[in-house]
């Protein structure tokens, strides 16, 4: 005699399989979308240190030409330490930001 075979409740198991093709897709989505805010944060970041090495290039240009003196520099020290600074912050913010995102603390 055969044995018999087991019984599957089908609600169930498509309800498990939908489950979790929408926490795949939702990972996957999450983690695109990580990625666009870091490829944004590294692009201005780039246009901005492609500006400040342009103005220092017109600084040096200025200087050597004897059009301005080394105090009216337009990139000097604060300049150097806002940037540092601003750049650390957000670089802060856009972590935490992302880690939220991507790991949500869960709904208990």
């Amino acid at each position: 005699m055969a044995e018999p075979q087991p019984t599957y409740d089908l609600k169930i198991s498509a309800h498990k399989s939908v489950d979790k093709t929408l926490a795949v897709g939702e990972f996957i989505l999450r983690v695109g979308i990580a990625i666009s805010i870091v490829s944004l944060f590294v692009a201005s970041n780039l246009f901005v240190l492609n500006f400040i090495d342009d103005l220092y290039k017109s600084d040096n240009a200025l200087l050597i030409a004897g059009r301005i003196t080394a105090t009216e520099r337009i990139v000097d020290n604060q300049v150097l330490m806002t940037l540092i600074g601003a750049t650390t912050v957000q670089v802060g913010i856009i972590m935490v930001a992302i880690s939220a995102y991507l790991f949500p603390k869960s709904k208990a």
